[in-house]
């Protein structure tokens, strides 16, 4: 597949399907499974054209690997969405299907700093810009989303819609343990569409995750600017090297605590 091949669906075709999902009843799973497979073809070229700028490119803190080198610095994964989270989606959105942007999702994630991310997110734009796809960018770094950071590419093709979303590896791990959260509490506690004040617990584990958000934001920002500088200040760099490995600590304690945390809650329910 290319970007510029014509999806074989009309809107009105998507539509129809999405309407049944939304709705619970039945749909033609047939045609579900058609739109699946192009989508999942549709990634893989989107996996394509990612892997290829990643290992084009050298950034401040990526070395290029291969796509299954040792020790990598970035990892890519991607899906389409199940029928059980599209209907959720379709209902809170009241959003016809050919609108949903993230119906086919990719996800790229580096092990370096907002520098890198920006750069690769500018890259990556080109590049599916050169394949003839319009490209908006989404940038949740300084105006997050209840904490999430990240930056997204909504690309538009003939071929179809795909949300790609680039993170730095502090903000992947932030990221996983919301999502964490969100199969034990329900996926309305990403958008706080949840009452907290119910649930003391709860409203504790929230305000930790604003929290770890802002010590990630701080600790990139920090690193963004001895990187900009280019300070050869070696205790400069010394103590952002400590801050970012005490920070790596702190995360991983924090995300061990909540997983521990929502086991028990689990335990508790049953």
């Amino acid at each position: 597949m290319e970007l510029t091949d014509k999806k074989p669906f009309s809107n009105s075709q998507i539509d129809r399907l999405g309407d049944a999902i939304r709705d619970g009843i039945q749909f033609d799973e047939d045609f579900y499974y058609q739109l699946e497979q192009w989508n999942e073809a549709l990634l893989a070229k989107v996996r394509e054209i990612v892997i290829r700028v990643l290992n084009e490119r050298t950034y401040l803190g990526i070395r290029p690997v291969g796509d299954l080198g040792e020790d990598p610095k970035w990892e890519y994964a991607s899906r389409v969405k199940s029928i059980d989270t599209l209907r959720e989606k379709l209902q809170r959105l009241n959003s016809r299907l050919s609108t949903i942007q993230d119906l086919a999702g990719a996800r790229v994630n580096i092990d370096g700093s907002l520098l890198d991310q920006q750069h690769l997110v500018e890259d990556l734009k080109s590049a599916f810009e050169s394949q003839q796809a319009k490209v908006k960018v989404k940038n949740y770094l300084v105006e997050s989303q209840f904490g999430y950071r990240a930056i997204h590419l909504h690309i538009n093709s003939p071929a179809g819609r795909v949300e790609l979303q680039v993170r730095t590896s502090f903000q992947e791990q932030w990221a996983n343990v919301n999502e964490a959260l969100g199969d034990v509490y329900g996926r309305d506690l990403r958008y706080r569409e949840i009452d907290l004040d119910e649930d003391e617990h709860l409203h504790r584990v929230v305000q930790s995750q604003k929290t770890m958000s802002m010590a990630i934001r701080e600790l990139e920002e920090l690193e963004n600017e001895i990187l900009a500088s280019k300070s050869e200040d070696s205790a400069v760099r010394e103590q952002w090297l400590e801050i970012r490995a005490k920070l790596n600590r702190e995360l991983g304690s924090w995300r061990a605590e909540t997983i521990r945390s929502l086991q028990q809650t689990q335990r508790e329910e049953r």
